[in-house]
């Protein structure tokens, strides 16, 4: 089973995505944060595959810096949040699930993050269901 950490700064959010991804079952989220440092505690903490994380997050933390940390710890991230960035960021995530999440966007990023994590490429489908793949 692979281990997911939603990063995430709103709990009603951070509840429901983590309902979400553990309806896939081959995901279990083990933790969650709502800033860089909690993030990094977790990393610290525990074995991580995957991690949903927000682009804005509390006490004026980045998600793309939280990306950046997690994936020196080759940790896979896509991103989760209302206001996708206007261009493509694979260098800090594999893609972006755009708010408000659906069941399918979640699950089209937990395929394309179980592919990478297999070693190998996920494919664009899913692109269409709220899902980004970069």
């Amino acid at each position: 089973m692979l281990s997911a950490l939603i990063v995430e700064d709103d709990a009603a959010v951070a509840q429901m995505l983590s309902a979400l991804v553990e309806l896939d079952g081959r995901y279990r989220v083990t933790a969650v944060a709502d800033d860089l440092a909690g993030a990094m505690r977790a990393a610290a903490e525990q074995r991580i595959d995957l991690a949903l994380v927000d682009i804005a997050l509390a006490r004026e933390s980045s998600g793309y810096g939280v990306a950046c940390e997690l994936n020196r710890r080759d940790i896979c991230c896509i991103f989760v949040t209302g206001g996708a960035p206007p261009f493509a960021m694979p260098e800090f995530a594999l893609g972006c699930i755009e708010k408000p999440c659906t069941l399918e966007a979640v699950h089209a990023a937990l395929e394309a993050a179980a592919t990478r994590l297999a070693g190998s490429e996920p494919s664009v489908a899913g692109a269409n269901a709220g899902f980004m793949l970069y």
